[in-house]
């Protein structure tokens, strides 16, 4: 735009005197100069957009697939919240999951506050309360149907947003702390699939080899094992899943390029459309020095605009892989 402006102060202070003789000769170098450089501008980046949009659809394809994998685990863990090993805890869930998000009743200190009073005077079991934030990690991972017709549904291809893929990659980790820490919730849930109804049991076993990784099969004598070490592979997986779309919606999104979309469409036009138009038909020379001197100018203005355009995309920080070199272990337990 100053470039522009000082064009239109140039051109009003010499609009009497001719400041190009010969406009045609400079007509002609413009679109020589534009045709080479858009040429160049082709050849050179055209391979680069293919590979960037060719990694972006593979990546894409792999995040579907991911997508269908959690789905199917999510409708498993949605049976589990039917277990009667959260019957002891229920007059807890509904005083303090009810209503409310697990992770705010996690980040509340007043909760945190009030359970440990109640605990330490033996009004509430410790047992209870590990039981119910098992439940409410399950209640808010599990897939929620919105049909409402739950056990019918097997799994679906499913789409997140962000956060909420944020959300479901904090409960999948609460879930297999829950069952790491605590030996009686693994054994608690180990009696609860034994009891659990024979058909709802042979629903979830449909559903393992949609999710299990490794093709494992489930341990009938240990099922809370095969339960934890699912989530604890799953976490990794939606956490790779969030590096994915990180890359699908910012580092490789098609946005990043249409800057340089709009450069080279403005260096045709004004570097060769326009220039071609004023040498196939005759134009007044006053008129034809005008148009040659601002079809120049924006030329290369956006010629300029184009090399720094350029040079942020091809700037190694641009598409710096911001979670590869993440070096922290899985689980590390200073975490919690």
């Amino acid at each position: 735009m100053l470039i522009l402006s000082s064009v239109g102060v140039f051109l009003f202070c010499n609009i009497n005197k001719p400041f190009v003789e010969d406009i045609d000769e400079l007509h002609k170098q413009l679109i020589t100069i534009s045709g080479i450089f858009t040429a160049l501008m082709l050849t050179i980046l055209m391979p680069f957009f293919i590979e960037r949009a060719n990694e972006r659809q593979l990546i894409i394809n792999e995040y579907n697939k991911d997508c269908k994998r959690v789905a199917a685990f999510r409708a498993f863990v949605y049976h589990i919240r039917d277990f009667d090993m959260f019957e002891s805890s229920s007059s807890l869930q509904f005083t303090y999951l009810k209503g409310r998000s697990f992770q705010e009743y996690k980040e509340s200190s007043e909760f945190f506050s009030e359970l440990y009073s109640l605990s330490n005077e033996g009004k509430v079991k410790g047992e209870n309360i590990g039981r119910m934030e098992l439940y409410g990690a399950i209640r808010d991972f599990a897939y929620d149907f919105p049909s409402g017709i739950s056990f019918f549904s097997k799994y679906s291809e499913y789409t997140y947003s962000y956060e909420k893929l944020q959300y479901i990659h904090y409960c999948c980790n609460m879930i297999w702390y829950s069952l790491d820490r605590h030996n009686y919730l693994r054994q608690a849930l180990n009696r609860s699939y034994s009891f659990h109804s024979t058909y709802w049991i042979g629903v979830m076993e449909k559903l393992i080899p949609f999710f299990s990784i490794e093709k494992t099969k489930l341990p009938l004598k240990d099922p809370a094992n095969f339960v934890m070490s699912q989530a604890g592979e799953y976490e990794q997986i939606i956490s790779n899943m969030l590096n994915k779309m990180h890359k699908i919606l910012f580092e490789l999104s098609p946005q990043n390029y249409s800057s340089i979309s709009l450069d080279t469409i403005f260096i045709l036009l004004f570097g060769l459309i326009m220039p071609l138009y004023t040498l196939l038909f005759k134009i007044p020379l006053f008129h034809n020095q005008v148009t040659g001197l601002i079809c120049f100018t924006i030329t290369i203005t956006f010629i300029i605009n184009f090399l720094i355009d350029v040079y942020k995309i091809f700037n190694k920080d641009n598409f710096k892989e911001k979670y590869e070199n993440e070096t922290r272990p899985l689980f590390d337990r200073r975490r919690y």
